[in-house]
């Protein structure tokens, strides 16, 4: 596992995470307009394997897009047997998104973040 620390947001709905910084540009993760097999931000779980998407600076604004689970949506009524249930795509129902590498940070390290704001979207 490469040394550095990494963050993931799993907000329950569409909003953002921010942490705050002096710097002037934000690093942003995920994108909510295409789905979350298209969107190399959503991961389902944290796993070392997983690559980080994006990577910070120490102080850097770090947005994170959450995104709900409705990127496979099942419907009750098609769903008489275990055999209807589709399998593609049903990791995706937990959706995260991340992981971010913070620039300088080592295994161990303690990362203090602040949340500014959580924006929910228009459901």
């Amino acid at each position: 596992m490469k040394p550095g620390f990494w963050i993931s947001s799993c907000i329950g709905l569409l909003s953002s995470l921010v942490v705050p910084t002096n710097a002037t540009a934000d690093v942003v993760v995920g994108d909510v307009s295409v789905e979350c097999a298209e969107d190399p931000a959503c991961i389902n779980r944290l796993h070392p394997d997983i690559p980080m998407v994006a990577s910070a600076d120490p102080g850097e604004r770090i947005v994170f897009a959450g995104r709900d689970a409705f990127d496979l949506t099942l419907d009750p009524d098609k769903l008489s047997s275990a055999d209807a249930i589709p399998r593609e795509g049903i990791g995706i129902v937990h959706a995260l998104t991340g992981p971010v590498f913070i620039n300088g940070a080592e295994a161990g390290d303690v990362v203090a973040i602040t949340i500014e704001a959580l924006e929910p979207a228009n459901v």
